[in-house]
């Protein structure tokens, strides 16, 4: 058998991020996560796990084309995204804006 047993989740994702966070970690850098919609139970996870996540909900979007952000949305999630990484726990905590 390769590499550690398997760990069984109800979400594998949870393993992925945990994996990133500390992959990330080991190069001396720090792992975020963004939401475009509400995930309250992944959310928590990462809370849980100490990766530090912001809410990217409510930027404006094209009605079709996939739902992508329009320029302003862009605009806004670039300044979200600034305010954030401006007021985040370095450390590895949980403060969201």
């Amino acid at each position: 058998m390769y590499g550690p047993p398997a760990q069984r989740v109800s979400d594998p994702t949870v393993l992925l991020l945990a994996a990133m966070r500390d992959l990330t970690r080991e190069h001396d850098a720090e792992f975020f996560v963004g939401f475009q919609a509400p995930n309250e139970a992944l959310q928590q996870e990462l809370d849980r796990l100490g990766v530090q996540w912001i809410d990217l909900n409510g930027a404006e979007r094209f009605p079709s084309y996939g739902e992508h952000w329009t320029p302003s949305g862009h605009a806004a999630v670039a300044t979200r995204i600034s305010e954030f990484l401006a007021g985040a726990d370095w450390a590895g905590g949980t403060k969201q804006p």
